[in-house]
């Protein structure tokens, strides 16, 4: 880009009329008239920021529809099992035993209902059942501790019984 050599000069293709140009050079560029109101935005610009809207409304899901298509909350059938196959692992620590007990971690990892606890004893047990040289003491530990905590902090939510009415304590009112 060259440089102008008069400093108060127009840059080239500006109109010599304009007021502005009676400022520094440069700063004509750079200062523009306040816009107010809706038209300050560009029609194209409406429909740009509309169709973005749309776009992400479209993608966020409705908590109606996505209820019906959750699948079940698992069992506790199914994290006994878990359970099971895991302190197996960390007894036997051969492929047999482990292989289960990782696979059963790992389809109940991508359950959309779990929360995040529950994942992270999930993940203990799939990280902790991997056939390994030496069973050592914090292994089988580890795994057992894991498996113990499955029980605990993954069973399904317990149902609100319905109230009678009365209060159960005189404090109730």
């Amino acid at each position: 880009m060259a440089q102008n050599p008069v400093p108060n000069s127009a840059p080239a293709g500006a109109n010599p009329g304009d007021p502005r140009l009676d400022l520094p050079w440069g700063t004509a560029a750079r200062r523009r008239a306040p816009r107010h109101g809706l038209s300050a935005i560009r029609p194209s610009a409406i429909g740009q920021r509309l169709l973005r809207l749309t776009a992400l409304l479209l993608c966020l899901p409705l908590p109606a529809a996505l209820a019906d298509e959750l699948p079940a909350y698992p069992g506790n059938a199914v994290f006994r099992q878990l359970q099971l196959a895991a302190q197996d692992c960390g007894r036997e620590n051969n492929s047999a035993t482990c292989t289960p007990a990782r696979d059963q971690a790992d389809r109940l990892m991508d359950h959309p209902r779990l929360p995040a606890a529950c994942k992270d004893v999930l993940w203990e047990i799939r990280e902790g059942s991997q056939v390994t040289t030496l069973n050592s003491y914090t292994r089988r530990e580890a795994l057992n501790r894991a498996a113990g905590d499955l029980m605990a902090i993954c069973r399904a939510p317990a149902k609100p019984t319905p109230s009678t009415g009365k209060p159960s304590s005189p404090f109730q009112r």
